[in-house]
């Protein structure tokens, strides 16, 4: 609470790289910002790309997909060191989902890209930070007797019987 930051995680990508469903990771930034991270986009059914280059994606198998293409990783800092064909060859992926992880996790990622060196850093998260303005409103709501959370939209303030939008406390009581 102090220090305004805290680590989440996706649960589609604690054990493997191959969920059920092809989702990217949204935020809403009114609240959060991002701290420390760096994306992995993770490329899905793709064509085998033909021109490998300095800073190639690397592939991972998804057999639960039984699709019969090829499925590749790149982190972010890598990406912009691809050739503009490797990059147009992963444009024709049918899907692709961008997952944050911590920036440094990310770099050993960038350092030694196999499957198994993902899937760590997507296990462990990533860092969020709440701006002042919820900071301040989580401590009114905390003094109130309530506990401080948001929606997908916006900051609530959870009561025993009710939530608000400031602080547990009744006006005009």
């Amino acid at each position: 609470m102090d220090i305004q930051v805290f680590t989440v995680a996706r649960t589609d990508y604690l054990t493997n790289l191959c969920p059920q469903q092809l989702i990217n990771t949204t935020f809403s930034f009114s609240l959060l910002r991002a701290w420390n991270l760096e994306n992995v986009t993770l490329y899905y059914d793709c064509p085998r790309i033909v021109s490998p280059s300095s800073g190639f994606p690397s592939q991972f198998n998804c057999s639960n997909r039984g699709t019969g293409l090829i499925n590749y990783f790149v982190v972010e800092s890598a990406f912009q060191n691809l050739s503009a064909e490797v990059k147009g060859e992963l444009s024709t992926c049918q899907n692709n989902v961008v997952v944050p992880a911590f920036y440094t996790a990310a770099q050993s990622i960038a350092t030694n890209p196999t499957p198994d060196t993902v899937i760590l850093p997507l296990r462990n998260g990533f860092g969020l930070k709440w701006n002042e303005k919820f900071y301040s409103k989580c401590q009114a709501c905390n003094a109130s007797g309530g506990v401080c959370g948001f929606d997908s939209i916006e900051f609530l303030c959870y009561c025993s019987d009710h939530t608000d939008s400031s602080n547990c406390l009744q006006s005009g009581v």
